[in-house]
């Protein structure tokens, strides 16, 4: 692997490979190559040891880049068209600047201001709009030209009055007294031209405030689809990173998505490092959580050193300078073309809206797909334990208590203690199956009827979830009064919660479609106290 590399035209696509490619990868790549190009699915075996991921890396990667200079050679091309558009636009002021020709005034229409030929000497001093007879314009804006266009006011009759190229109409005020600057209705449209000088054909703005507008709000770029490379473990991750390290695109912009299991930095918590940091963030506690503009962007994580990347190393700079590894990574996939992640960030939709993934548009990539089966299991399963019911109710019932949502927070408190009293019901009839461990299985329909005696049926379902929604939207959240504490549903709660409505919705969806899926065993109690879906 330390050769130079060779570079090999696949598919269209130059691909910069590390090594000379075995015949094996270089069918890979194109076969993924080809799929890419049609956006269709793709499915590949490969035998073991074969150099998979480095096929998969390389190929997807070069027709990412092959994306961005497509995106470029178009921008190029747009910027000549509009180039040759405001060229050959035809207006006399763009005719002018062209030719460098004397461009003939229109008469002017108006009583008070004079045709060409009695056009009094110019002052020294811009025209501000003032309501005299004369109005004076400054030497450097003697180009104005007649506008092709009439800029009307609301209200105002249609005689119009034209002064030096700049068109508006009479407002209805008093007979003869022209409007001021303030009361023309101009069109706007995007110009490249910075001359000094007001096009009426394109932006009606000198060129510097034009310049300054262009600067404030720039073109947004278009960007080539990212790639998501999912794999089963965090430990193929590090495996994948390296391969990456030894490519030509070592320096793509990347991120890792991981658990806070792998990312937590702040020693302060103990015990459960989710429910610790939503804890911590409830109350703007995390100091590491503050710094994650450390290291937020692309440029800020090259700048210090990091290319391909592995978690670990993250974690290291993360501590380094008290940054929050997590939420760093999180950030940094708004400008990654590659993001790493295990399986279920991609296959489990609450996962996804938390990390708050799109996929739309993107491609994704599966790498050990033969494990995949497990991860939509996984991704389709719930399980809760009692305590977790416990301090659920307890956080509900408080809200109630100072009327905050109340007729929401209700509901969702009947809901729980209505599963709270199913697993006390149910235990009498838990069978041993597992060392130390009893469980009750039960099928989707099973299920289904145990839910319709709690009240929850595809009827109230909808309903229900409006409740959870309007709970847990960060829009709904109160600001906290001076002295008390922030009166809001926690975020370990609010977690559980829609982990049991998203199990519920399978179960009622379409009818009760799917509901026979969960008919091998894969709704249970567990004698700790635990209900699992």
């Amino acid at each position: 692997m330390d050769s130079p590399g060779r570079k090999y035209t696949i598919s269209g696509v130059n691909v910069q490979f590390p090594c000379n490619a075995y015949p094996t990868q270089i069918a890979m790549m194109h076969k993924i190559l080809q799929g890419l190009e049609r956006e269709q699915n793709c499915l590949l075996e490969s035998p073991t040891g074969s150099g998979k991921s480095l096929a998969l890396l390389c190929s997807c990667l070069a027709w990412q880049t092959a994306e961005y200079e497509k995106l470029r050679l178009e921008e190029e091309e747009d910027d000549t068209c509009c180039k040759k558009k405001e060229e050959n636009c035809g207006c006399s002021c763009h005719a002018g600047l062209q030719t460098g020709a004397n461009i003939p005034e229109e008469p002017s229409t108006s009583k008070y201001f004079p045709t060409a030929s009695e056009t009094p000497a110019l002052s020294d001093h811009d025209y501000t709009g003032g309501a005299g007879p004369n109005p004076s314009v400054s030497p450097n804006e003697d180009d104005f030209q007649p506008a092709k266009k009439k800029f009307r006011t609301p209200g105002g009759t249609q005689q119009s009055s034209r002064v030096r190229g700049v068109v508006y109409e009479d407002d209805g005020g008093t007979p003869g007294t022209p409007p001021t600057p303030a009361q023309w209705k101009m069109e706007l449209t995007n110009s490249r031209s910075t001359n000094q000088m007001l096009c009426t054909c394109n932006c009606g703005k000198k060129g510097e405030e034009r310049k300054e507008e262009t600067e404030e709000r720039p073109r947004k770029k278009k960007r080539a689809p990212k790639i998501f490379f999912g794999t089963r473990t965090h430990k193929q991750i590090a495996q994948i990173t390296r391969e990456l390290g030894k490519t030509a695109y070592k320096g793509a912009r990347m991120t890792i998505l991981s658990s806070r299991e792998h990312t937590c930095i702040n020693a302060s918590i103990r015990g459960n490092k989710n429910d610790g940091c939503r804890e911590l963030l409830d109350h703007k506690a995390c100091s590491f959580h503050h710094n994650v503009v450390r290291m937020s962007n692309q440029a800020q994580i090259q700048y210090r050193g990091l290319s391909a990347w592995d978690i670990e190393e993250l974690v290291k700079l993360g501590k380094k300078i008290k940054a929050c590894p997590y939420y760093s990574a999180r950030e940094l996939m708004l400008e990654a073309d590659i993001v790493f992640c295990p399986y279920n960030y991609l296959v489990d939709p609450v996962i996804r809206e938390n990390m708050q993934i799109s996929l739309k548009n993107h491609v994704i990539v599966l790498d050990e797909a033969h494990n995949i089966e497990d991860s939509a299991r996984e991704a389709a399963s719930f399980s809760m334990t009692e305590d977790q019911l416990d301090n659920c109710m307890s956080e509900l019932e408080n809200l109630v208590l100072h009327n905050v949502q109340m007729d929401d927070h209700r509901a969702l408190h009947i809901v729980c203690g209505s599963f709270k009293k199913w697993i006390k019901d149910s235990s009498s009839l838990l069978k041993e199956r597992d060392f130390e461990r009893q469980t009750k299985v039960q099928t989707g329909m099973d299920m289904v009827a145990v839910l319709n005696t709690m009240g929850i049926n595809p009827d109230t379902f909808g309903l229900l979830k409006k409740n959870l929604s309007a709970v847990t939207d960060p829009e709904n959240k109160p600001e906290p009064k001076q002295g008390q504490e922030q009166m809001w549903l926690g975020s370990a709660s609010a977690q559980m919660l829609k982990g049991m409505f998203f199990v519920l919705g399978f179960l009622f969806k379409e009818n009760m479609k799917f509901a026979e899926d969960y008919s091998h065993g894969k709704l249970q109690l567990g004698s700790p106290g635990a209900a699992g879906a």
